[in-house]
């Protein structure tokens, strides 16, 4: 009977919660609570109207109803103090509850949350008309209570009216007060609360329309405030109103910051308190953040503060033995996977600068989890990395983009081949030297589209369209394959640089990045890859060029430690790979001929300059690796002493030399 008793009410308690939550909400919305607290106002004002007015208005023009309960002033005068009384008395007692359970609150509030949170409790609407509201009926209720007797009939309707108007309109924020104290002390349900309100600030900088310069100011700054808006504005020239515009929205990124970081920060006082179920929901919801904001306002402005949310919990993490650290980073793996799926416009300037940001935060991690030696959070990155649906071989995608190109073309005349050539061109050489720069694939998509509009006989638009968006799709990849390959470059380059500076053994990492998919007992071959790059020419490309081929000193945005440079270990890095790649029996020529456009000519010289400018620096670090021999001897797998895989190195790079040379001379006479 018991267990039928409970499956036959099921329903009724499931339908009772949902009207109360129905109610909840309702009152929630400060429109409907507005008109709540006017209705009640009103029915007040109006009832002690009537009894002030003796009623003869309404009982001369509404006969029919029996008005004598009303008529009767002298004793509901006489009753009045037994009234105030109670009002007096009630508004006591749930004025030491209120204030009991503000107790709890602030206790609990300093526990899970930052100051910021307690301080929006402190300055919440209502909380204060709820408390004060409360203050004023006992103190105004007591004083009644004694002058009463000295005040007119009149005097006492008004005074009656005063005090049950400030009580109501107080027990109605209480309800609210009271919702939101219980979502405080449960920091599960507070979270979408805090989410929500992240998300409403994210709306309503989108609402202001801001222009695109006004856009790329705030996304390229590193700290959002009014003194770093001064450097921004002198770098991008914006104009007043520009200007104007920024600072309009600037409190609501302050807003965004501070919620955010304060959800990261109950994360971690989740993680001291071991409560993981609850630094876990954390976690999903500031990613969530994120992946609601870009799908529904088209906007990326959370960003920066969650990777910081992010950063922060894994850095305290770090030294637990639980698995949030683990969680923390395949969270921080699927940003990428956010921006794929996400549809966004390629390209666009605040891909570019979000996924710089992404990078940035990427490398200092990874700083850290070097510098602290976990290995194993290492290894899970590489795994999470290895599995990404946004990873893949540079030089397969490459084939596959020129590849997709030539299908694009298909059916075009003849008479607009140079065109096509062009973009040919572009796709081949820029992307390889270019490819952090948005103007490369701006170029790249303008002169698709020329070669489109200028065919006299264009094909089926949806052929077309199809086709377009396919090739759009993978050079989108191609720049994400590229830069985070680039990335993992320097961070190999700082692994050599720990294992120097700090006695580390920092090569144990170098070995996993490279070797996590093809390890020596492996009988099956994976089509799965890490950031390392197996295309020499590539590689020799992103140490000239860094993927922009204007800065030959892009590598000083990467920061090591103190004074150091990051230079000499970038290229120690390249020619191990180097060295790794020679010896699986990896080349690449430059071929030249009469026939060879400008354009591509430009770009053959400029690399071959570059290479032979730069191979004495080359020999010189072949010749400290070969000193070194001893040390790497135990890093390359099933591969004779190293010193002779140095040697080979040195001398594959000075025959380079002599080659380019030659080809040098021949562009000469072209």
């Amino acid at each position: 009977m018991h267990k039928k008793f409970l499956a036959t009410n099921a329903p009724i308690y499931e339908t009772m919660n949902k009207n109360i939550d129905k109610f909840i909400n309702f009152i929630s919305n400060p429109f409907y609570f507005f008109v709540l607290t006017l209705f009640f106002l009103i029915i007040t004002i109006t009832f002690s109207f009537i009894i002030l007015n003796q009623i003869t208005f309404f009982t001369n023009h509404l006969p029919l109803f029996n008005f004598e309960f009303l008529k009767n002033n002298d004793s509901f005068l006489k009753g009045l103090p037994d009234k105030i009384g109670l009002i007096l008395s009630s508004s006591s007692t749930i004025l030491a509850i209120v204030f009991a359970i503000s107790q709890i609150s602030i206790t609990s509030i300093s526990e899970k949350y930052t100051p910021y949170v307690l301080n929006k409790y402190i300055e919440d609407i209502d909380t204060k008309i709820s408390f004060f509201g409360l203050i004023i009926t006992v103190i105004a209720s007591t004083l009644f209570l004694y002058i009463n007797e000295l005040l007119s009939s009149t005097g006492n309707y008004i005074w009656s009216i005063f005090l049950i108007s400030i009580f109501l309109i107080s027990l109605a924020h209480l309800v609210k007060y009271f919702y939101f104290v219980f979502s405080l002390i449960n920091p599960l349900s507070f979270s979408s609360i805090m989410s929500d309100t992240i998300l409403t600030n994210v709306g309503f900088i989108k609402n202001k329309n801001l222009g695109e310069k006004a856009e790329v100011v705030l996304y390229s700054m590193d700290y959002i405030s009014e003194s770093s808006l001064i450097v921004y504005s002198a770098i991008y020239g914006i104009k007043s109103y520009e200007k104007e515009e920024i600072i309009e929205v600037l409190p609501y990124f302050e807003e965004i910051e501070n919620w955010t970081i304060s959800m990261g920060d109950v994360s971690i006082k989740s993680i001291q308190s071991c409560e993981l179920n609850t630094a876990r929901d954390y976690i999903d919801k500031l990613q969530n953040v994120f992946r609601h904001e870009l799908t529904t306002y088209n906007s990326m402005w959370t960003l920066q503060y969650i990777l910081n949310s992010f950063g922060n919990i894994l850095k305290f993490a770090f030294r637990s033995t639980d698995d949030i650290r683990f969680m923390v980073m395949s969270k921080y793996l699927e940003i990428p996977s956010i921006f794929i799926a996400s549809s966004q416009t390629f390209p666009s300037k605040k891909i570019f600068y979000s996924y710089d940001l992404f990078l940035k935060k990427l490398f200092d991690l990874n700083k850290f989890i070097i510098d602290k030696n976990d290995y194993d959070l290492f290894k899970d990155e590489v795994n999470g990395i290895s599995l990404a649906i946004y990873l893949q071989e540079i030089e397969g995608l490459k084939e596959s983009i020129e590849s997709n190109l030539d299908e694009l073309f298909v059916g075009f005349d003849s008479d607009i081949e140079s065109k096509v050539n062009d973009v040919k061109l572009l796709i081949k050489h820029d992307l390889m030297t270019n490819f952090s720069n948005i103007i490369t694939y701006e170029s790249i998509f303008q002169k698709i589209h020329d070669v489109f509009l200028s065919n006299p006989s264009n094909p089926e638009c949806s052929t077309y369209e199809s086709k377009f968006k396919e090739l759009e799709k993978e050079i989108f990849d191609f720049y994400i394959c590229s830069k985070i390959n680039l990335l993992f470059l320097v961070i190999g380059s700082y692994c050599i640089f720990v294992g120097r500076e700090n006695n580390k053994d920092s090569l144990k990492y170098l070995k996993l990045l490279w070797f996590y998919t093809v390890p020596e007992d492996s009988d099956t071959s994976w089509g799965n890859t890490v950031p390392v790059p197996s295309d020499l020419e590539f590689l020799f490309n992103m140490l000239f060029f860094g993927g922009t081929r204007n800065n030959n000193y892009w590598y000083e945005s990467y920061h090591f430690e103190g004074y150091h440079g990051s230079k000499p270990y970038i290229i120690k890095y390249v020619l191990l790979r180097v060295t790794y790649l020679l010896h699986r029996g990896k080349n690449f020529t430059i071929n030249i001929s009469r026939s060879i456009s400008k354009s591509e000519l430009v770009y053959k010289r400029l690399f071959i300059t570059t290479f032979i400018s730069q191979t004495e620096e080359l020999l010189g670090c072949c010749d400290r690796l070969i000193s070194e021999s001893k040390e790497w001897d135990s890093f390359f797998p099933k591969i004779e002493q190293s010193t002779q895989l140095f040697q080979h190195t040195k001398e594959w790079i000075s025959a380079k030399e002599k080659e380019f040379e030659s080809i040098l001379e021949e562009i000469k006479k072209i």
